[in-house]
């Protein structure tokens, strides 16, 4: 039933309904807090944080993603997933600095971890963090990168964002 719970909130966050995933979510909060078990209490925490950044409630979903992260147990590719969307939640919240340093941590431990597509994630938020700060140039490489990454799997959405950042970036840069 938890698992199914964190599904269908998850199902939620796609199609956009995200007030319907935070109570699906919430209650699988409650349900994974009487099992005693962690480790879907921080996948419930981290889905709940994309939640709300995606909703752009940026303070709560980093208020998620932290307790997500402190969390036991949490292996380095799901802590570099974690630490990716921590870095988005706080760019949305401007506070890139420390978006920066949270996003190559996340691309440190995706890479040492072999979670490929993580880390290409990494790459493309690192790309449009440039783009922002106008490092055209490095936003340009890093889309790239990524976008060999997302090539190599055939993922068309990610393909379609990594080459829409690059054609950004050549026009602005």
């Amino acid at each position: 039933e938890l698992l199914t719970l964190i599904n269908l909130g998850r199902t939620h966050i796609v199609l956009g309904g995200f007030a319907g995933a935070k109570a699906v979510l919430d209650d699988a909060l409650v349900l994974a807090a009487r099992l005693d078990d962690a480790e879907n209490t921080a996948e419930v925490y981290a889905t709940l944080s994309k939640a709300h950044h995606l909703s752009g409630s940026h303070a709560q979903a980093l208020g998620y993603i932290e307790k997500s992260l402190s969390m036991p147990g949490i292996k380095d590719s799901q802590k570099g997933e974690r630490l990716n969307l921590k870095g988005m939640a706080l760019m949305g919240a401007g506070r890139n600095a420390e978006a920066r340093e949270a996003i190559i941590e996340a691309l440190r431990l995706n890479d040492s971890s072999g979670a490929v597509q993580e880390a290409a994630n990494s790459k493309r938020a690192l790309a449009a963090m440039d783009i922002v700060e106008g490092d055209f140039g490095g936003a340009f490489r890093l889309f790239s990168e990524a976008y060999e990454i997302d090539k190599a799997s055939g993922d068309p959405g990610k393909i379609a964002a990594d080459l829409f950042g690059m054609g950004n970036s050549l026009r602005n840069g």
